[in-house]
């Protein structure tokens, strides 16, 4: 039971005490009647917190012995500020995690997730999650592909939001920018302690209502087949983490908790992992199409083989190239640049773009925009974009040797 039902149950029981007794006499308060979950320790340390920040119960004798056990005998020193706290109790505990349901829980998942990916990394207290993410990680909340229900989307992500802020577990948010749902961002603000005790309180009840709550099965078969969730039911390793070191030395351990982390970018029998590069500045990065499928890699003098699939570019109703793949392939047949677009950029046009932005930007640990408009309003991309060359121009044999090494090359990153 989450800290805000174990208080909720202690004034509950308050609560209803007061409505049997005498106006004037002393509430009896037996721990026995209040929830198992409740011990007698926790029922001591809510009474004094509440006695002393609170003055609102005067406690006149602490755990003395009945015939039904241990009990509390308390006085009410101020009946309408009493009734005032056991609304706030009320509220805090039916909003709390345990009691969020369907899309509002999952809302808030989403969100938080993105949340500690970002501070994960940086190590922040200000970070920035895109509104509306590239890879969703629970299709209820976006069933389909359109501007009205990714509208919603972003809508319940929002949501999520302010039920973080609202219970402290961030500071505060903004959207950054005047830009569509697929270029928006949003800042948000943090305490790195509050956060991580959010957290793992959050991490604890997800995986407890995923794995045993029946009325979460088909969320959780949802989950189980998400790319981009790790399964909760084989995740049987310890995943060490360290917030920031002036917060803990000591690694926190989680045991089967998911952690929504990009270990690849998809999944399958033959995983196809996303080549591995230090952050880089968008003007080194080049990329040379073999053809339209493959391509080879180019940063410092450092050449690595993938294709459309190890960069998050595959269609996973079709197995083949998506949308975004074929934008970006038309991009290096026409020196980086889209022609000029009308105003306003289409909707669709926007979120190739954000789509090629975010594997990019994942890729290259690169957080800056890989693409500029031009004054004659074209979308412009800032890595060097190569188109394939004829059979005759590949006298080294490239293509042969990538088709002999290329699924090699994926594996040996991971491997070491």
């Amino acid at each position: 039971m989450t800290s805000e039902g174990k208080i909720h149950s202690v004034i509950k029981n308050i609560h209803e005490i007061m409505e049997i007794t005498p106006e004037g006499e002393d509430i009896v308060l037996c721990v026995a009647h209040i929830e198992p979950s409740v011990s007698l320790y926790d029922c001591q340390l809510i009474l004094s917190k509440i006695e002393k920040e609170f003055d609102i119960i005067q406690i006149l004798k602490k755990s003395y012995l009945l015939d039904e056990g241990e009990y509390f005998l308390i006085k009410i020193v101020n009946k309408n500020k009493f009734d005032e706290y056991y609304k706030k109790c009320i509220k805090n505990h039916f909003g709390s995690l345990e009691f969020l349901v369907g899309n509002n829980f999952l809302a808030v998942a989403d969100v938080t997730f993105d949340i500690f990916n970002e501070h994960q990394i940086s190590g922040d207290e200000e970070v920035e999650i895109n509104l509306h993410p590239t890879i969703i990680r629970f299709s209820s909340l976006l069933p389909a592909v359109s501007v009205s229900l990714s509208e919603a989307y972003c809508q319940h992500r929002m949501k999520g939001l302010e039920y973080l802020k609202k219970n402290g577990a961030i500071d505060g948010y903004e959207q950054i920018g005047d830009y569509s749902i697929w270029d928006s961002t949003v800042r948000v603000r943090l305490d790195s302690i509050k956060f991580s005790k959010f957290y793992f309180r959050f991490t604890e009840v997800y995986s407890r209502r995923v794995k045993d709550s029946p009325n979460e099965s088909n969320k959780k078969q949802e989950i189980e087949k998400n790319d981009d969730i790790i399964n909760v039911q084989k995740h049987e390793h310890n995943h060490i983490h360290k917030f920031e070191n002036n917060i803990q030395e000591k690694a926190i351990t989680l045991e089967n908790i998911p952690i929504p982390e990009e270990v690849a970018i998809n999944k399958g029998k033959n995983k196809k992992y996303p080549p591995k590069f230090k952050e880089t500045s968008w003007e080194k990065v080049t990329i040379r199409f073999l053809n339209k499928e493959d391509v080879i890699i180019s940063v410092g003098g450092e050449n690595k083989h993938s294709n459309y699939e190890g960069l998050g570019f595959k269609d996973h109703k079709s197995n083949k190239p998506n949308l975004a793949w074929k934008f970006l392939f038309g991009l290096s047949e026409n020196n980086g640049a889209t022609k000029t677009l009308p105003k306003p950029i289409p909707e669709t046009t926007r979120q190739h773009k954000k789509t090629i932005s975010d594997n990019l930007k994942q890729i290259f640990k690169n957080k800056t925009d890989p693409f500029e408009v031009t004054k004659s309003n074209e979308y412009k991309i800032l890595i060097n974009l190569i188109p394939p060359h004829t059979e005759d121009e590949d006298p080294r044999g490239v293509k042969e040797y990538l088709t002999e090494t290329m699924v090699t090359e994926y594996e040996s990153d991971y491997k070491e």
